[in-house]
């Protein structure tokens, strides 16, 4: 653990751990966050609608206790996660393998072999599993992205790293509600 007291997710696994950008205070991090829920709770709830109306949980309990005093069934009928999944798997459908490309015409050997690399890592990290769930939880959440970083290799040499994809969880995403930066 590092000052922060943050380990990052799969790196923490690999005892890799997260630091702080230069100038960073536990104390302003803690700030930043609660700040990030302040300003975003309404985004928040409307996350946490969207996901329950996803799963076919549309009735709020007032609603439900009316159906069952009029002694009438609570019926729902899903089309929202009907849709949504014909979205995500129309997608997956279309998904085409990774291709480079040379920049001049005496790099063909090198885009041949940034393909090859390419493949073989989205093969290694189950980039076709992972690709359609990111893919739904952008559908649901409105927000979702794939985390890029770097592992330790099989040999324990120390420059031995190897490229890994993790999901991000929406529920777990922030991010500074004041930023002007697409990135």
């Amino acid at each position: 653990m590092n000052q922060t007291g943050y380990q990052s997710g799969s790196a923490a696994a690999q005892g890799v751990t997260a630091t702080p950008a230069e100038g960073m205070s536990h104390d302003r991090l803690k700030k930043g966050y609660l700040n990030y829920l302040e300003l975003k709770s309404e985004e928040i709830k409307e996350q946490q609608d969207s996901r329950r109306y996803y799963h076919g949980s549309q009735w709020t309990s007032q609603q439900i206790k009316a159906f069952n005093d009029r002694k009438q069934p609570v019926v729902t009928y899903n089309r929202i996660g009907r849709k949504i999944n014909a979205v995500v798997g129309l997608l997956a459908r279309q998904r085409q393998d990774p291709r480079g490309f040379p920049r001049t015409e005496g790099h063909e050997q090198g885009a041949e072999l940034a393909t090859a690399v390419l493949r073989y890592v989205m093969d290694q990290q189950e980039w076709a599993e992972k690709d359609p769930l990111a893919g739904m939880n952008g559908a649901i959440d409105g927000i979702a992205g794939i985390e890029l970083m770097l592992e330790r290799g099989d040999s324990q040499a120390p420059g031995d790293l190897d490229v890994g994809f993790e999901l991000v969880d929406p529920a777990s995403y922030f991010y500074d509600p004041r930023s002007l930066k697409a990135d």
